[in-house]
């Protein structure tokens, strides 16, 4: 995406939003609302990263997304991480749910950070099922996104263990097996 991993300026995401609105195709539009989701979601904004991604349900289609799949999965994507992150874990398990299950719907070459959605929303019900104190439901969940996470982009396996696996393996206080898995990390 345009603002990933760059110092963005103050400034530049909203010139950014208020310049997409008004040119521009259909899929550039779209590209800009996901790298300021992006951004958003990198300042710990969640609740402007939730009215982001509710601006893709609105998204107009592309030639290549004729029926608006892409966009409507990209937002619930940002959603259910910002529901997350603040702490509405019912809405946020409900839309990791529903996009697990439309998993197989085509990439049409703009993935979330290099990681696929079995990735990012297994990562996130691992939390949550540890947040709602089901640790071995957790840890479960946190080693079943390992499989997908080694065969992505590495990004994903080191989100994976850094984010899933390593802190529900200290939660529970099995610090000998979090470290093994700190080494396999720091490889």
């Amino acid at each position: 995406s345009l603002l990933e991993g760059r110092e963005v300026p103050a400034g530049l995401p909203a010139q950014l939003d208020e310049l997409a609105q008004r040119v521009g195709s259909s899929m550039q539009r779209l590209s800009a609302l996901q790298a300021l989701c992006v951004n958003t979601f990198g300042n710990g904004d969640y609740p402007r990263v939730i009215d982001l991604a509710a601006r893709f349900e609105t998204m107009l289609p592309t030639p290549d997304d004729p029926a608006g799949t892409e966009a409507r999965l990209i937002g619930r994507r940002f959603r259910a991480l910002g529901q997350h992150y603040l702490g509405e874990h019912g809405i946020a398990w409900t839309d990791s749910e529903y996009l697990l299950e439309h998993a197989s719907a085509p990439d049409r070459g703009r993935p979330y950070v290099q990681q696929p959605v079995q990735v990012s929303m297994g990562m996130l019900q691992a939390r949550v099922l540890w947040l709602q104190g089901h640790a071995d439901l957790a840890l479960q969940r946190a080693l079943d996104v390992l499989d997908p996470a080694e065969g992505a982009h590495p990004f994903s396996l080191s989100q994976t263990l850094a984010l899933a696996v390593i802190p529900v393996l200290l939660w529970r206080g099995d610090d000998e097996r979090a470290l093994s898995f700190l080494a396999r990390l720091v490889d």
